[in-house]
């Protein structure tokens, strides 16, 4: 029996789930666990919140209270639940925080410690009366100008008892400046905080919305999971508060990882599920030396598969290979050497076409991660990590490995863009699967990588790899057949493997395209009749990220799995006439022990895969 083992997932989430988004590397694990999250999303009418965490719980959490010059605190206002700080203090005087704030952050001060770094509370809880005082001496001193140092009595952050100054040691006693953000300490919070609930509230520029200068030393407490999206999403308390507004649209009218290209540059103007670093960033998150000069599609791909490695603990000795799927390769880099060299036939960096090769990528991922038994890579278009994923599990079959890793990774570029866009199937606006009005799909990137291995007793595990198909109904070089023949061999095989008659959820492939989701649903009506099993789309979160997207959505699947999800359908609003099924509009809790995750690509490959615990 091939079991799940260990995974994790880097993707275009939120800014992008979407998670991821994302958008960095990210466990949904982790995301999913926050104050156990149900996963409730605004229905799709109402048009605003589809970022995978409770909307209810968002909406009336007892920590999102602001305070500005246009959120003005009473001066009465003062929180009923403050306690004294116990945690590492500048002095014996008290410090105040509310309780929950108090607790979270002793929690912090203690993970510091054993990791070397010492914090110390400096300023917590002051009252509209203190703040005021020391508002008007500001201004006294500053020749009645208010630069943005002391904040107006009533827009204090302090007075919500939810907010802390914390310094290191050499900082006691001196004035406070942005360089401790260079500190090690300043590193430490930076990096760590949101893990206990709590944000840098005033954010490098993003002044002129805070009206408060940079201040990385100001913590402000919000509870899980709100810190981790403010944090991600490199968002202030105001702008987060905004986006929780009913009717409110954040960049294309719903909270995932679908927006506008930031570092892609195209004349294609459409949404896309875009990872927010650039190649530089990523390379210096792993540790990568800019002279490497991998691809994009590798640095994503090393990302994930070295957190699902490290996640799996594998043991010393064992035999581990690499499968992964992958179709646009090394092309982001092709494109800057093409971009000089169609200009004069002596410029171009030729190591910027040395990694084109979609294998290039899967060699890389092996040596990052320290895989040196068996690699390959697979390219069947949008079901490639799919695929990866079979031949994983072969190769388990056949004996070759111990343990494997298999998924995939893709990167947005500029030729991937412009192809999809002369096929006329791109959306200006966010995507809508299984929705009347589909207009068609969102291009995506991301990685997303499981590890696979034999049950042993006594394994952590995720669940199990019940049953797998590939199937192609030879119709089309880009289309489906209308008969959805070749998705309807893989569902059907896959579960004719797996042993079951039924799966409680459907992560369909759902691209939002006319033709796909058309074809996709009339292979389910005729695989399940009238007793089609509750479904959905994920891409409306992530985008399409082509290759990887079966890596990612696999991923996905056992969460589903794991706690008991079904995920919502971004932009569903109407069925499509001629199949009359409404997919799952809104996340929800369920008991899913068994998932159909579809991925299929150009020229009919399909490939259906059952998760089942």
């Amino acid at each position: 029996m091939i079991r799940i083992h260990n995974m994790l997932l880097a993707a275009a989430l939120a800014s992008s789930i979407a998670l991821p988004c994302a958008a960095e590397s990210l466990s949904l694990a982790d995301l999913a666990d926050a104050q156990d999250a149900q996963m409730i999303d605004m229905d799709a009418q109402d048009g605003a919140w589809t970022y995978p965490i409770p909307y209810d719980l968002l909406m009336t959490s007892d920590y999102i209270v602001l305070a500005n010059k246009e959120s003005l605190l009473d001066e009465t206002y003062v929180p009923q639940d403050l306690v004294k700080l116990t945690c590492r203090k500048i002095s014996s005087d008290p410090i105040q925080m509310r309780e929950v704030a108090a607790q979270a952050l002793s929690d912090m001060f203690d993970a510091a410690k054993a990791d070397g770094v010492t914090l110390y509370a400096h300023s917590g809880y002051r009252s509209y009366r203190t703040q005021k005082t020391m508002y008007s001496n500001r201004l006294k001193r500053n020749n009645g100008k208010d630069d943005g140092v002391v904040a107006y009595p009533g827009a204090s952050d302090h007075q919500t008892g939810l907010g802390i100054d914390v310094i290191n040691k050499a900082g006691i006693g001196k004035k406070f400046t942005s360089a401790f953000a260079n500190t090690k300490e300043g590193k430490w919070i930076a990096e760590h905080c949101w893990d206990y609930g709590f944000v840098i509230r005033y954010q490098k520029e993003k002044e002129e919305i805070t009206q408060i200068t940079y201040e990385p030393w100001h913590l402000r407490y919000v509870g899980l999971p709100h810190s981790q999206i403010i944090m991600d999403e490199y968002l202030t308390l105001e702008e987060y508060i905004d986006l929780l507004k009913p009717g409110s649209f954040y960049q294309y009218g719903s909270y995932s990882g679908i927006g506008k290209p930031t570092l892609l540059g195209s004349a294609v103007d459409v949404p896309v599920g875009e990872v927010k670093r650039d190649n530089a960033a990523l390379g210096e998150l792993l540790g990568i030396p800019e002279r490497e000069h991998p691809s994009r599609t590798a640095l994503l791909g090393m990302a994930a598969a070295a957190q699902a490695v490290a996640d799996a603990a594998i043991p010393a000795g064992a035999r581990v290979a690499l499968v992964s799927g992958t179709s646009v390769g090394g092309m982001d880099l092709t494109e800057n050497f093409y971009r000089d060299f169609r200009t004069d036939k002596a410029k171009g960096r030729l190591r910027d076409v040395a990694g084109h090769d979609c294998a290039d990528s899967t060699q890389r991922i092996a040596r990052h991660c320290g895989i040196g038994g068996y690699t390959a890579t697979v390219s069947t278009a949008c079901s490639s990590a799919a695929n990866a994923i079979v031949t994983g599990a072969l190769l388990l079959g056949s004996g070759m490995a111990d343990y494997v890793v298999a998924g995939g990774t893709d990167a947005l570029c500029r030729f991937t863009l412009n192809g999809f866009n002369s096929l006329s199937v791109l959306d200006r606006e966010p995507c809508r699967p299984f929705d009347a009005t589909r207009a068609g799909l969102n291009l995506g990137e991301g990685a997303g990588y499981l590890v696979l291995t034999h049950e042993r007793p006594g394994m952590r595990t995720y669940c199990r790899l019940a049953g797998y198909a590939n199937a192609n109904d030879a119709h089309h070089q880009t289309a489906s057949s209308q008969t959805g023949e070749g998705a309807y061999r893989a569902m059907a095989g896959a579960l004719a493997q797996s042993g079951l008659r039924r799966v409680d959820y459907i992560n369909v492939h759902g691209t939002a395209t006319p033709n796909n989701d058309l074809t996709e649903g009339t292979a389910l009506r005729r695989l399940f009749g009238g007793q089609v099993p509750p479904f959905s789309s994920t891409k409306g979160y992530t985008g399409h990220a082509l290759a990887a997207a079966g890596g990612i959505e696999a991923v996905l699947a056992v969460l589903a799995i794991t706690h008991g999800l079904r995920y919502g359908n971004p932009g569903f609003a109407e069925p499509i006439p001629e199949l009359g099924l409404h997919p799952v509009a809104r996340t929800q809790e369920a008991d899913v022990r068994s998932v159909l995750s579809n991925s299929f690509g150009f020229g009919g490959n399909c490939c259906s895969l059952i998760f089942a615990k």
